[in-house]
């Protein structure tokens, strides 16, 4: 939470006059919604891992942190989960 505390802090101090940082913290502990976003981190371009993403973020959400996302499409592994973006996985995939 620090981590992201300080980082807020400081985007805000640069600026004049100030404005609302964005900052996206993977790392983050209780109270760090406060301060930024949040990211579960990296997920397998699968299914399962999509529909593990699900109960994780609303999770986070019941808990109050409710700016939090995750990869929809993963980030190892990457498959063609959608198919609305085929050509961009296929120039990915080769």
């Amino acid at each position: 939470m620090r981590q992201a505390r300080s980082t807020a802090e400081a985007l805000i101090a640069r600026e004049d006059p100030p404005q609302r940082p964005f900052v996206l913290s993977r790392s983050f502990f209780a109270g760090s919604q406060r301060y930024g976003a949040i990211w579960t981190g990296d997920n397998l371009g699968t299914w399962e891992h999509l529909a593990g993403s699900i109960p994780m973020l609303l999770s986070l959400n019941i808990a109050g942190m409710s700016f939090s996302g995750a990869d929809v499409g993963g980030f190892f592994g990457v498959r063609c989960l959608c198919p609305a973006v085929s050509p961009m996985c296929a120039a990915i995939d080769s």
